[in-house]
Parts: structure tokens; C-alpha cells; sequence
């Protein structure tokens, strides 16, 4: 009744060698949002969001084996590999600032153990 909903999307798999790897990677249309905003035009609104690492029967997996550092997730302009200070500062090119529109941030190291 309040458009209220969940959306799960799975990428992968994504295979790795380990040792400190590092992986970036840009998605367009994440969670398929253009046709929910095509719908909510005015805008919509995140309560919980989860994107992270699970196994074949989507269970969660902890820290190790896998670390996310980080994840941003914005609407544009999608992978942003440097911050140019400078720029940003001076304001010759708005680009360089530092995702100025995150819509979803989570950063790793974060994670609660049964006792």
C-alpha cells in the first residue's frame, strides 16, 4: 500500500586468488532503480540496504575470508578511481569532489560475532 519493497540483485560469481587482492567495479542501473523512479518520479527513499559477499545459499559471508573496504553506491558519475582536491577546492570542476550524491555508503571492518 505505501510502495514499499526489496529488491535483490546477484552479481557473479566472482572469483578470486586472495592475498590482497582488489577489485572495482562500476554497475549501471544498480537495483534496477530507473523503473522504481519511473514510478516514484519525485523520488524514493532507502531504510536498510545490504550489498556484501554470500555463498550459493545466500548466507551471509563474514570477515575473513571476505573484507569490503568499502562501497559507495551514487546515481552518477559511477566509478570514481582518484579525488582531485584541488579541483574540488577551486571549483573548476565539480566532478572531482568527492560523491557529492552517495546514496549508499558502507565501509568494512564491521561485523558483530555470535558470543
Amino acid at each position: 500500500p505505501d510502495g514499499g519493497g526489496y529488491i535483490i540483485q546477484r552479481a557473479g560469481p566472482l572469483v578470486s586468488t586472495g592475498n590482497y587482492d582488489y577489485w572495482q567495479f562500476g554497475w549501471t542501473d544498480i537495483w534496477y532503480l530507473s523503473k522504481a523512479l519511473k514510478t516514484y518520479p519525485d523520488g524514493i527513499m532507502f531504510t536498510l540496504s545490504f550489498s556484501g559477499p554470500v555463498d550459493s545459499n545466500m548466507r551471509v559471508l563474514g570477515h575473513p575470508p571476505i573484507h569490503i573496504h568499502h562501497i559507495h553506491i551514487t546515481s552518477s558519475p559511477g566509478v570514481m578511481t582518484k579525488q582531485g582536491g584541488r579541483n574540488c577546492m577551486i571549483g573548476s570542476d565539480p566532478r572531482d569532489c568527492y560523491i557529492p550524491n552517495l546514496v549508499v555508503e558502507q565501509h568494512g571492518d564491521y561485523q558483530c560475532m555470535e558470543e
